[in-house]
């Protein structure tokens, strides 16, 4: 009878079974910068930053957009500039705001914006992973609007 030779377990395997029995997790962490999404406009969806760039429409409570905006890309420190034009009342603003807070894998950026460089408000913009929809949060008359947003092009001027 043939004896069979015991095969030995790799002290690797050995460790990474106790390690995992004593509740350790493991995870792949990227290091420096997210791989970049890119639609097929070019439009990085990466984050909710690069995803708001563009030509939106803004809806009141009605299911017609009485609002176009127009982002522009934010600069190193996280400002940047719309335009804002109300089709009801023909007023057309460029305004300014600033990144406060992004959420770089998730949906939502929180800015201030500015009014003739004075910060008139904190709002908030939350913005589907695919870049196509979103939802603008503000303070109007002391109430709270939430506003359907849509996206249309990657034109950053009105005509």
């Amino acid at each position: 009878m043939a004896r069979r030779e015991k095969k030995k377990t790799p002290k690797a395997l050995i460790v990474l079974v106790l390690l995992m029995m004593a509740g350790v997790s493991f995870g792949v962490y990227y290091v420096g910068q997210e791989s970049q999404v890119i639609d097929p406009l070019g439009r990085d969806l990466s984050e909710p930053a690069s995803r708001l760039i563009g030509h939106w429409l803004l809806y009141s409570r009605s299911e017609n957009p009485t609002v176009e905006l127009y982002f522009n890309p934010v600069d190193e420190k996280g400002e940047g500039f719309y335009y804002f034009i109300d089709n009801i009342t023909g007023l057309k603003t460029k305004q300014r705001y600033v990144i406060k807070e992004q959420q770089e894998r998730g949906y939502s950026i929180d800015f201030t914006n500015f009014v003739n460089g004075v910060p008139v408000r904190n709002e908030k913009i939350v913005i589907s992973k695919d870049g196509q929809s979103g939802t603008y949060y503000r303070f109007m008359s002391g109430e709270l609007l939430e506003q359907k947003m849509e996206f249309i092009d990657l034109k950053l001027t009105p005509d």
